[in-house]
């Protein structure tokens, strides 16, 4: 059996739209005694300045998995992430820093992307945009 639930809000305050989402998934199997759960939050708040703009965002999720009630994962991340977003004539450029950081349980892993990393490890990115419109 498998089970979803999701949850978004923002809500637009001149020029600050905070928002708020939750998820949460779990499923399970009688007959492989598989069982697994992911549960996530995110909180932020963009900003306008004009024709700028401010992004940032705290996000966190829970990964937990069991067989036959062994747990086979229980991990937790955490992100902040900042951003800034400007337009100049046609062109747009966005720039944000994020940083993320895992940890869990000895031995287990985190599936975000497929891979199954060992877990404890901190993430940093930096993201550059620029966009033209005619």
């Amino acid at each position: 059996s498998a089970n979803t639930m999701g949850l978004g809000v923002s809500m637009a305050m001149g020029d600050m739209t905070p928002f708020f989402s939750y998820g949460s998934m779990a499923k399970s199997g009688t007959k492989s005694k598989l069982n697994a759960s992911e549960t996530a939050m995110g909180l932020g708040l963009t900003m306008k300045m004009g024709s700028d703009s401010v992004v940032v965002s705290y996000t966190t999720s829970t990964q937990k998995a069991d067989s036959d009630g062994t747990a086979t994962q229980n991990a937790t991340a955490t992100g902040i992430e900042l951003g800034y977003n400007t337009t100049v004539g046609a062109a747009t450029l966005g720039v944000g820093y994020g940083s993320t950081s895992v940890a869990g349980d000895d031995g287990h892993t985190w599936g975000d992307d497929g891979t199954d990393r060992a877990i404890g490890f901190n993430r940093t990115d930096i993201e550059v945009k620029m966009a033209f419109s005619f």
